[in-house]
């Protein structure tokens, strides 16, 4: 039977065999999830384009007394006050004719893709080959990693190399990283790889060039 929720009514909750879920009568639609596990949290239940929907909206958070609450934020830890706001704010979304549900999807999904094109980064990845092989295995680490475009900074971390100026010129002195700065690993061609070492030839520097090359190499 449905009831008000309170913090009593879900911290004395038990765990069972399957999962469940306590409605709450002050805003319908809002549900106290216990999972078999123990662990607790807050979903909604709405029809959107006459179907049934179900969307979690955050995990069960307690707040210790004189402890400042969290903030009433979608997918966080909530208070039994702080998901009855957010389910209020995602049901009156509904109202409005949008599934808060699909939009949650979509900007999760959004989220992952962009994590995706990130770690396929050409100075993702160049950071990562200095850290994990050149530093570890080359006594000439930092001179693969200048040509790279990176350096070392005063903590230890391998940071990309400052470069004075701007244009073609200056990304090209920067080395690789500045050279195809935003550009995806798989999408670097031969004519990438030639314009740089062009460019660096061009300033009348073929033997870094060549090392460049070589670096160049063993990143890819």
């Amino acid at each position: 039977m449905a009831t008000k929720l309170t913090k009593l009514t879900i911290e004395n909750a038990k765990p069972g065999i399957a999962r469940r879920e306590l409605p709450d009568t002050l805003v319908v639609g809002l549900y106290a999830v216990i999972q078999p596990s123990g662990a607790k949290g807050w979903a909604i239940r709405y029809r959107y384009g006459g179907k049934p929907r179900k969307m979690v909206i955050g995990r069960y958070a307690t707040v210790e007394k004189g402890a400042e609450e969290p903030p009433a934020a979608l997918g966080g830890g909530l208070t039994l006050g702080a998901a009855r706001q957010v389910a209020r704010e995602q049901l009156a979304a509904v109202a409005a004719g949008r599934d808060p549900g699909a939009a949650l999807v979509e900007t999760k999904r959004a989220g992952r893709d962009q994590d995706a094109l990130k770690r396929g980064l050409f100075e993702t990845v160049a950071r990562q080959f200095i850290e994990r092989y050149a530093r570890p295995k080359n006594r000439s680490w930092r001179e693969s990693a200048r040509l790279l475009g990176f350096e070392e900074n005063d903590d230890g971390e391998i940071i990309l190399r400052k470069v004075e100026g701007k244009g073609t010129a200056a990304k090209v002195a920067g080395g690789a990283a500045h050279a195809w700065a935003g550009k995806q690993l798989d999408a670097i061609t031969r004519r990438d790889v030639v314009q740089l070492l062009d460019g660096i030839v061009d300033r009348g520097a073929a033997i870094v060039a060549n090392r460049t090359l070589a670096a160049v190499r063993k990143c890819f």
